[in-house]
């Protein structure tokens, strides 16, 4: 049986079969609003069919990739203007054809061709990435991501589904859908995603959720997101807009970095510890940390594009005040991003597995990060360098850094409460 991290581990909680893919086009272009009108705020849906055609009827034009038939029949994405797509699924094959137009080349690497904001990779080796670093969390923070097995639990007369936003590589929602084999899960991301097989219960959709999800209001009980914020440019809409999409006692659950390198106070480790920003660069002298200047750079290269690299800081805050939700849960998970605990205990041992894991994590996301960077500045010789010196820095092993990963839960209120 695999360790698992006691809970005095994690800093004190805030108070505060064939691959398939849907492919369609919907929604309002500029995405949910920050501040939805007072009938809207609770997100409390019971006609959700009126709710979508509404949706669908205030904005009519979006630039989303259209799944259309060419005169020979034949499958194809274009941008056109449509209005919102009904629920009902279609399930097409990616062809050679089809890939060519769901994806571009930037510096290297293939990202999606249908977003101008997110520019990580969506390539097999971001896959291989994506799989491991999910591993990795799996096991580092089991039983604090809320009442999944209460939501999720089988009621007669009752289907469940799950939402998970930004699937990436998909493995988390296909570990889901094999858990709960009675729960349908369905993955959305920007890019198709056809180089695995999926249980019968799962399925991927490629859609932008930045332009709202009406043909979703009202359909699930479970809705996830982990490390989207890099692509998402308004997040405290797009917690309104899942608020419409959960059924009410239906639970969210979101887990972001904060683009953040930290490091312990007076270099002391352990359940206790404190965690202190990792000094910056400056012209005066060297920058301490190299994956923290590194970050730095990365996030003004989201927010150049519309990103919310500053979205962790406030998830917690956003869904308490949304006034929708209740039975609010938070964490913070310490990473270090190298193997430098010194205890023989168990634990010891298991934090160092876990930090090579994390190490191996960092160093595939600073070559994930090239297009980003190098779409961010000419200065390619600077990012090179600093790339180096980042990867000897995990490898040496002798900065004792850590990254905080931000866990927020809470569930759906009912009508009557």
């Amino acid at each position: 049986m695999e360790d698992v991290l006691p809970a005095s581990y994690f800093a004190p909680a805030s108070p505060l079969p064939t691959p398939r893919t849907v492919i369609h086009s919907h929604g309002d272009p500029h995405g949910p609003s920050v501040f939805p009108g007072t009938g809207d705020l609770l997100g409390l849906h019971t006609d959700t069919d009126a709710d979508a055609d509404d949706a669908s009827d205030a904005v009519s034009i979006a630039t989303t990739p259209a799944l259309t038939q060419d005169e020979d029949g034949t499958a194809s994405l274009e941008s056109r203007s449509i209005r919102s797509s009904s629920p009902t699924r279609s399930v097409y094959s990616l062809t050679s054809s089809l890939r060519e137009q769901a994806f571009r080349e930037v510096h290297g690497r293939s990202v999606n061709a249908h977003s101008d904001v997110y520019l990580l990779p969506a390539d097999d080796e971001e896959t291989r990435r994506l799989d491991a670093q999910h591993h990795m969390l799996d096991r580092l923070v089991p039983g604090i991501l809320g009442p999944v097995d209460e939501v999720l639990r089988e009621e007669e007369g009752k289907a469940k589904a799950v939402l998970d936003l930004g699937t990436g590589s998909a493995v988390w929602a296909i570990q889901l859908a094999l858990q709960y084999p009675h729960v349908e899960v369905v993955g959305v991301d920007l890019a198709p995603m056809q180089t695995r097989d999926f249980p019968p219960n799962c399925r991927v959709e490629v859609d932008d959720i930045n332009l709202g999800m009406p043909h979703f209001h009202g359909q699930f009980d479970f809705v996830h997101a982990r490390l989207i914020s890099s692509g998402i440019k308004d997040y405290c809409g797009l917690i309104h807009e899942i608020a419409r999409v959960l059924r009410p006692g239906g639970m969210i659950l979101i887990e972001e970095w904060d683009f953040r390198m930290y490091r312990s106070v007076d270099s002391h480790d352990g359940p206790n510890a404190s965690y202190e920003l990792a000094p910056p660069s400056t012209e005066e002298k060297p920058y301490w940390s190299a994956l923290s200047e590194w970050l730095r750079l990365l996030g003004l290269a989201v927010r150049q594009r519309g990103g919310d690299v500053d979205a962790a800081a406030f998830v917690n805050l956003w869904i308490r005040q949304h006034g929708g939700f209740e039975d609010f849960g938070y964490q913070d998970v310490w990473i270090a991003t190298q193997p430098h605990f010194t205890g023989k205990d168990r634990w010891a041992r298991f934090r160092n597995e876990l930090a090579v894991a994390m190490r191996t994590d960092t160093r595939a996301f600073l070559q994930a990060g090239m297009p980003l960077l190098r779409s961010h500045t000419d200065d390619s010789e600077y990012i090179d360098r600093l790339i180096r010196e980042a990867e000897q820095e995990v490898v040496e092993c002798k900065k004792h850094q850590y990254v905080r990963l931000q866990c927020t839960w809470a569930t759906l209120k009912h009508p009557d409460r």
